[in-house]
C-alpha cells in the first residue's frame, strides 16, 4: 500500500510523535511505500529513511509563531491553540491544506494515517474527502476539545466523517463516540506499542542506592509535586535511595520544580532527554519506574520500564489496566495507586494530595521489599510491542 501519515507536532518529541516514526518503521519493514506530513519551526532537519517528506514549517512566513502543541505545556518552545488568534487559525489551515493537497497529488495515497483528532487531521479529511482517511487518537487531542471552543465545529463535523478512529482504550473509544457522534463500529481499540528491540530485561545485577526513575514532561500536570513530597515520605524511612528525573520542560515552570526538589532528603539527578538507548540502559540498572501523571492516554513509558525488568509505580488512569492486561496486573510488577478527587482534568484536590503521595510512597516500599526478596514475577510484554501493534492496525486499513 501506499501510506500517507500525517501529524501536526514535531516528530521524535513527544510520545504520539514517536509513535508515528516507529509506525513508519514498521511498515516500511512489511514493504510498504509511504510519505509524512509533519510539522517543524524552520530551520529543523528532522531525516526520515525510505519517507518522502512534506514538513510544515513554522517559525516562518506562512506561519509566524512555534509549532503548535498538543498539550499547553511541550518539551520545546511551542504556541498554544486556546491562544492562537483567528489571523493564525487562518493562517495555520490555509499552509496545511496547501501542504496535503501537494502531498495527495504527489504521492497519490491509498490511505492516509492523520495523528491527534483535532485540526490538522479535520483539514486532512476536508481536503482529502476522496481517500481514505483514519484519525489515531492520543487522548491530548479530547483534553484540548474538552478545554477551550477553537474551531470546534469545524473540527467536530470533519472528524465525524473519517473512514474510521484508532482509540487507545475502551474508555477512549466512549468519549469519541460521545464527542464526535461516530458510529462505535468505526472506532476501533488498538492501544500502543513499544521496541522490544531497544527495551528487554538485561539481566544486569542491580546495586544499591536504589534506583527510582521518572520518564516524562517535567510539569506539574505530571504529577510531580507528589512525586517530591512522596519520595520525601520514602526517604524518611530508607536512607540509600536515588531518583533520576528524565525528560525536559520549559521555562518558569520548570525552574520551578527543579528548585523544589532542591529540597528533597534524598538524591535526585535530572538527566533531561535521553534516547532510547540510553533510557535503556537506565532502566536495566534500576529497580522502580514511577509515573504519578494526572491525565495520560496510554503511557508507554510504563511498558518500557516493564519490559527492562522494573517494577512500576502509576496512577491508576483510566484504561491503562485494559490495555496491559490481567496477566501483568496481577504479576505483583505494577502497582497502581488512585488519583485524588480531579477539580479538572489535570488539577488535583489539594487536600486530598496527602493521602495521594502517603499511597505513591507505601507502593514504592511494598516493590522494594519484593525486589530485595526477588519475588517479582518473569512477564510476557510481546503483544505490547510495536510490531504487534502495526499488526493490529494494518488489519483495520486493509480490508475497508
Amino acid at each position: 500500500m501506499k501510506i500517507l501519515h500525517i501529524i501536526s507536532q514535531r516528530p521524535c518529541d513527544t510520545g504520539s510523535g514517536i509513535y508515528a516514526v516507529n509506525l513508519i518503521e514498521q511498515l516500511n519493514k512489511r514493504g510498504h511505500s509511504q510519505s509524512f506530513i509533519y510539522a517543524q519551526d524552520e530551520g529543523d532537519h528532522t531525516l526520515f529513511q525510505n519517507v518522502q517528506c512534506y514538513p510544515i514549517n513554522f517559525s516562518s512566513e506562512s506561519l509566524p509563531f512555534n509549532v503548535v502543541g498538543m498539550s499547553d505545556s511541550m518539551p520545546y518552545k511551542s504556541s498554544q491553540y486556546r491562544n492562537l488568534s483567528k489571523s493564525q487559525i487562518n493562517s495555520y489551515k490555509k499552509e496545511f491544506s496547501r501542504v496535503i493537497r501537494k502531498a495527495d497529488k504527489e504521492f497519490q495515497p491509498d490511505v492516509v494515517i492523520c495523528h491527534h483528532l483535532y485540526l490538522g487531521t479535520a483539514i486532512a479529511r476536508k481536503e482529502l474527502s476522496h481517500r481514505k482517511v483514519f484519525g489515531i487518537c492520543h487522548s491530548t487531542d479530547l483534553r484540548q476539545i474538552l478545554s477551550h471552543d477553537m474551531e470546534n465545529e469545524f473540527i467536530k463535523e470533519n472528524i465525524g466523517k473519517l473512514t474510521g478512529v484508532l482509540a487507545l482504550h475502551h474508555e477512549c473509544k466512549n468519549q469519541i463516540k460521545e464527542i464526535f457522534c461516530i458510529d462505535p463500529s468505526k472506532i476501533y481499540v488498538t492501544g500502543v506499542g513499544f521496541d522490544n528491540g531497544v527495551f528487554y530485561e538485561r539481566k544486569i545485577e542491580k546495586t544499591e542506592p536504589f534506583q527510582i526513575v521518572y520518564t516524562g514532561k517535567v510539569c506539574y500536570a505530571k504529577g510531580l509535586e507528589p512525586l517530591y513530597n512522596a519520595f520525601n515520605l520514602l526517604c524518611r524511612k530508607h536512607k540509600n535511595v536515588e531518583l533520576n528525573i528524565v525528560g525536559t520542560g520549559k521555562g518558569e515552570e520548570l525552574e520551578d520544580i527543579k528548585t523544589m526538589f532542591k529540597g528533597a532528603k534524598g538524591k535526585v539527578n535530572f538527566l533531561g532527554k535521553l534516547n532510547h538507548e540510553q533510557l535503556s540502559q537506565l532502566y536495566s540498572r534500576s529497580h522502580i519506574f514511577i509515573l504519578p501523571s494526572y491525565f495520560e492516554g496510554l503511557p508507554l513509558v510504563i511498558v518500557e520500564a516493564l519490559a527492562s525488568g522494573m517494577g512500576v509505580v502509576a496512577s491508576n488512569i483510566k484504561g491503562v489496566k485494559q490495555w496491559i492486561g490481567k496477566e501483568i496486573n496481577e504479576s505483583g510488577r505494577i502497582i497502581f495507586v488512585d488519583l485524588p478527587t480531579m477539580e479538572t482534568i489535570d488539577k488535583p484536590l489539594r487536600t486530598e494530595l496527602p493521602s495521594y503521595e502517603e499511597n505513591l510512597c507505601k507502593a514504592m516500599e511494598k516493590l522494594m521489599i519484593s525486589i530485595k526478596e526477588k519475588s517479582l514475577k518473569e512477564i510476557d510484554t510481546t503483544p505490547l510491542s510495536w510490531h504487534g501493534l502495526t499488526d493490529r492496525i494494518l488489519e483495520i486499513i486493509r480490508p475497508l
